[in-house]
C-alpha cells in the first residue's frame, strides 16, 4: 500500500514494514513485527492490519518511523476494509463480517456468512466471499444478491396480507411478525414455523415492512393440487389463470397476473 512517498507492505519475516520511496532505492524507516498478518488498510494517520489469529491491530502511523499501537480487537479478522465511520472485518472462525467502530474497542454489529472467505465495500454494498466462490452482497445488513439464489422482496402494509412462498423449500416464518395463517390440505392452521413451497399465507402486520424469500424459485404444479380451492403462491409469473382470486387491500377476480411471491386462491 502506497501514500505519497510512503509504502506500507506486508512480509512473511518481519509483518509490516515502512519504506520510504522518495528515491529510487527505498529505504526502510521502520517496521511492526507481528507473525500472520493478512491484509491492511491505511486511512488517515491509522493504519489497519488483519490479523488471522490475533485480531485487528490499529496503529498510529502520523510518524511512519516511529508506528505506535493504538489498539487490537479480540476476534479474528481475515480482511478489513472502511466505509464512512465504521470498519468491518470478516472473520472465517466465526463466519461472520463484524462492523467495528474506528478505533477497535467494539464491535457493533455481526452480519453472518457462512464459510467467509474475502469482504469488499463499494458505498452503501457489502459484497462478501465464501469458501465456495459464492458472492453475497447486503445492503443495509440485507442480503440483496447470493450467487445461485433469487430474492423476491415484498412489501407488506399495515393489515393483512397475502403471500405465497415462491422457493422449492420451506420458508420459516421465525423474522415475521404478526398472525399468519396457512390453508394446506383443506385445513387452517395459525401460526406455523415454516410456510411449505409454493403455499400461500396470510400475515397481519402491525406495521408497513418487507418480507424477503430467497432461495430458488419454484413454480407452481397444478397437476397435484387438491379438488377445491387451494391457497398458492408461485417462483415464476402465472398469466391468464382463471378461478383465481388475489388480494392487494382489495379483492381481484382472475387477474392478468399474478407476481412471484403473491398469494392466490386457485379453484380446482
Amino acid at each position: 500500500m502506497v501514500d505519497g512517498e510512503v509504502a506500507y507492505l506486508l512480509t512473511k519475516r518481519d509483518g509490516v514494514v515502512v519504506l520510504d520511496i522518495s528515491e529510487r532505492r527505498a529505504k526502510l524507516i521502520s517496521k511492526f513485527r507481528v507473525e500472520n498478518f493478512t491484509s491492511l488498510l491505511k486511512e488517515g494517520d491509522k493504519l489497519y492490519v488483519s490479523n488471522q489469529y490475533k485480531g485487528l491491530y490499529i496503529l498510529d502511523v502520523s510518524n511512519p518511523e516511529t508506528p505506535k499501537f493504538v489498539s487490537r480487537t479480540l476476534t479474528q479478522a481475515n480482511r478489513v476494509v472502511k466505509s464512512a465511520n465504521s470498519l468491518y472485518i470478516s472473520n472465517s472462525k466465526l463466519g461472520t463480517v463484524e462492523q467495528i467502530d474506528e478505533v477497535g474497542s467494539a464491535i457493533t454489529k455481526y452480519i453472518e456468512v457462512s464459510m467467509i472467505s474475502d469482504v469488499e465495500i463499494d458505498g452503501e454494498y457489502l459484497y462478501t466471499l465464501n469458501l465456495k466462490n459464492e458472492l453475497e452482497i447486503f445492503q443495509n445488513d440485507e442480503t440483496v444478491f447470493k450467487s445461485g439464489e433469487t430474492i423476491f422482496s415484498v412489501n407488506l402494509i399495515a393489515g393483512w396480507n397475502l403471500l405465497g412462498n415462491p422457493l422449492a423449500g420451506e420458508f420459516s416464518t421465525e423474522g415475521l411478525n404478526g398472525t399468519i395463517y396457512t390453508f394446506e390440505n383443506q385445513e387452517w392452521a395459525k401460526n406455523p414455523i415454516s410456510i411449505s413451497s409454493n403455499s400461500g399465507f396470510w400475515v397481519y402486520s402491525d406495521t408497513a415492512t418487507k418480507v424477503k424469500f430467497i432461495g430458488t424459485p419454484k413454480a407452481v404444479d397444478f397437476t397435484n393440487l387438491k379438488v377445491g380451492w387451494n391457497l398458492l403462491g408461485s417462483g415464476k409469473k402465472v398469466e391468464n389463470l382463471e378461478k383465481t382470486y388475489i388480494y392487494n387491500q382489495k379483492w381481484i377476480y382472475n387477474p392478468v397476473e399474478i407476481s412471484p411471491a403473491q398469494g392466490f386462491w386457485f379453484y380446482k
